[in-house]
């Protein structure tokens, strides 16, 4: 079983970025079963590692993804007998909770604004981009409101759902986007977080 956090970091590197060559990477990482552990890339190394001498890894992530990245810890595990123990909440709470525990190995966060936030901390030790979270309008079943564009959500009647910018990234991205199409004003009284 791995046991330092050095050794644990460079398991996981190793499995994402093997010393092969090109086209063996190439085949390994469109391989099914590896791109599994490809999305590990985008978690972050933290200084630190925790303070206990626990082999499992602490993962914080966001919530908004915790269904696939349960089925990927899983796998992980099956793979490489190393436990991951996920904290999963929005990005800011999870930013918060590292700075006051001073705790964790791999954070995964749903927009480059925490990773700045976390770097200007000096909780980074390295980062890889592996996915992006991409917006999108979800409809009431049968779209009853015939929504088809961001513009319809100003029609009187229309609730929009956002997450909180406060606490989550896509909350943040939402704001940012209303705002960049002039929705902000139109929306914000039936906005519901």
């Amino acid at each position: 079983m791995i046991g330092s956090c050095t050794e644990k970091v460079q398991t996981v590197r190793n499995l994402l970025f093997p010393r092969k060559r090109v086209s063996e990477r190439l085949r390994l990482l469109l391989n099914p079963g590896m791109m599994v552990f490809l999305l590990f890339a985008v978690c972050f190394s933290l200084y630190g590692c925790g303070k206990t001498e626990d082999s499992a890894l602490k993962l914080y992530c966001g919530g908004g993804i915790r269904p696939p990245i349960d089925e990927i810890i899983g796998q992980f595990k099956l793979k490489t007998g190393i436990e991951v123990k996920p904290t999963y909440a929005g990005s800011g709470v999870l930013l918060s909770q590292i700075e006051l525990t001073q705790e964790g190995d791999l954070y995964m966060p749903g927009d480059e604004l925490f990773i700045t936030r976390a770097e200007e901390k000096g909780y980074i030790a390295e980062k890889r981009f592996a996915a992006y979270f991409v917006p999108v309008l979800l409809v009431q079943k049968g779209n009853p409101r015939n929504i088809a564009s961001l513009s319809d959500i100003k029609r009187s009647g229309v609730r929009v759902g956002v997450g909180d910018p406060k606490a989550c990234a896509i909350g943040s991205v939402t704001s940012d986007i209303f705002e960049k199409n002039g929705l902000a004003d139109p929306v914000s009284s039936r906005v519901v977080y």
